[in-house]
């Protein structure tokens, strides 16, 4: 596994926060690419980062 990520979470706001990502685990390979996209926009990045 070139890239490992173990329960990653992210929220917004302050106060009344929305959780948009609820313990996400995932592996890419090295020279594959992980796309998390929602409806308000996406974040990509190439492995090689």
């Amino acid at each position: 596994m070139y890239l490992e990520v173990k329960d990653l979470k992210k929220s917004y706001g302050e106060g009344g926060y929305v959780q948009v990502l609820k313990g996400i685990t995932a592996g890419v390979e090295k020279g594959e690419m992980c796309v998390i996209q929602g409806t308000s926009g996406a974040y990509s990045a190439p492995s090689g980062i």
